[in-house]
């Protein structure tokens, strides 16, 4: 990909206590997140670090097919006539069998909930750490995807309808976006997601032989927050959010009916987006160039009003 100019942005800056965490999960008419598909598939679709420990594609894919063995093992146990021949019914299994039959049912079942959580934990074992507990694993396996926290989609879900309607076309490469877990407590997670999204100009692609041509800038998002659980109870509580979204100055190339560049649209689509969550605007909102050199703060971003906190919100797992 040609290299993205670093020119003047804006970054934007939120944060709370307590937030409307429904805005950042998976619908509930969401089937392939809920039944655990959508984890599934993007398991070796995704990158992650997990207390410090990045996991690699190859080790992803090597722990994915342990977790089938592991979870095929425990459910063969449960049905077998005789541990000492490992039979099963009248037929006996080798543990390729098993692992054969077991995603067959799950194929058959739709139910793919129980080995992304069986994939969690090898992963987090794999980076030496403790899974969490239940709740939060389920709440990982809805939502620590595609579908929800990870690769840009939330930034993509909300602001596409501006960028679309100045004929400009975001776009999260494959690949890219990194999710960041650290666990040292059962009971808690942290959780950062950071992801980035490039920008293409419609006009400019359809005159070159070279999409990348096209691109016109890139934003960086970062969502950051802590999972909570009380033990082993239903139910998970979001907590310490965090939000950041870096606006390329290019964009104030783009001017809308109103005058308005779609720079200040997207300045206002985040203050919109944040009084939804109910996060509140840090006092310093940065303005960066290269070199991170650091101007004085815009005088009408300092004047945002922050919107009144959300109650607490306690999600059955």
């Amino acid at each position: 990909m040609a290299e993205v100019k670093k020119n003047p942005i804006v970054t934007l800056k939120a944060q709370a206590k307590k937030f409307d965490f429904n805005k950042l999960r998976a619908t509930e008419d969401n089937q392939e997140a809920n039944s655990g598909a959508t984890m599934y598939k993007d398991f070796p679709r995704m990158n992650f670090i997990i207390n410090g420990k990045s996991i690699d594609k190859a080790s992803i894919n090597t722990l994915i097919e342990k977790a089938w063995k592991q979870h095929a093992w425990r459910g063969f146990n449960k049905n077998l006539i005789d541990e000492k021949t490992n039979t099963y019914g009248k037929k006996s299994y080798n543990s390729e069998d098993q692992v054969s039959i077991l995603k067959e049912e799950v194929r058959k079942n739709e139910n793919y909930r129980p080995i992304a959580k069986e994939i969690f934990k090898e992963m987090f074992q794999h980076a030496g750490a403790k899974a969490p507990n239940d709740p939060i694993l389920e709440e990982l396996v809805t939502n620590c995807n595609q579908s929800s926290y990870y690769g840009g989609g939330l930034v993509i879900n909300v602001f596409a309808p501006a960028f679309l309607s100045h004929e400009l076309m975001p776009h999260v490469p494959q690949g890219q976006g990194v999710i960041h877990i650290n666990c040292t407590d059962r009971n808690c997670i942290s959780i950062k997601s950071n992801s980035e999204m490039l920008i293409t100009d419609t006009k400019l692609l359809a005159n070159c032989d070279d999409p990348e041509e096209a691109v016109i800038c890139q934003l960086n998002s970062s969502l950051e927050f802590t999972l909570e659980s009380q033990g082993d109870k239903d139910g998970v509580t979001y907590r310490n959010g965090k939000l950041s979204l870096t606006v390329p100055e290019e964009l104030k190339n783009y001017q809308g009916e109103d005058d308005k560049s779609l720079f200040d649209i997207i300045q206002e689509y985040f203050q919109r987006f944040c009084e939804k969550l109910g996060f509140k605007f840090e006092a310093n909102t940065q303005i960066e160039r290269n070199l991170r050199k650091q101007l004085k703060v815009d005088s009408h971003l300092e004047g945002l009003k922050p919107p009144v906190h959300s109650g607490e919100h306690v999600r059955g797992a």
